[in-house]
């Protein structure tokens, strides 16, 4: 996941990119303090961080083809792209 800096978003605008929020989700279980969260199209409650998303295995968590390699997701700590290695390990 590389992040995208302020000249980036800047370039792409964000009318030009639907971010994907990853929703920080705790419903207590030892599974899903793990997996630490959810997609959302729509920034709803809190964010997961950096730290929640590299600990998710999102593969699990995602419906077949929710997300490519390139696009953008939004975590605390600002807006990321997605790479191969995200997706595939």
């Amino acid at each position: 996941m590389q992040p995208l800096t302020d000249e980036d978003m800047a370039i792409l605008g964000l009318d030009q990119a639907t971010p994907i929020y990853w929703q920080w989700q705790n419903t207590g279980t030892q599974d899903q303090l793990v997996l630490g969260g959810k997609l959302s199209l729509d920034s709803v409650g809190s964010l997961a961080s950096l730290q929640q998303f590299s600990k998710a295995n999102i593969l699990s968590e995602l419906p077949v083809g929710a997300l490519e390699p390139g696009e953008m997701i939004r975590l605390v700590e600002g807006y990321f792209v997605i790479d191969e290695a995200d997706l595939f390990g």
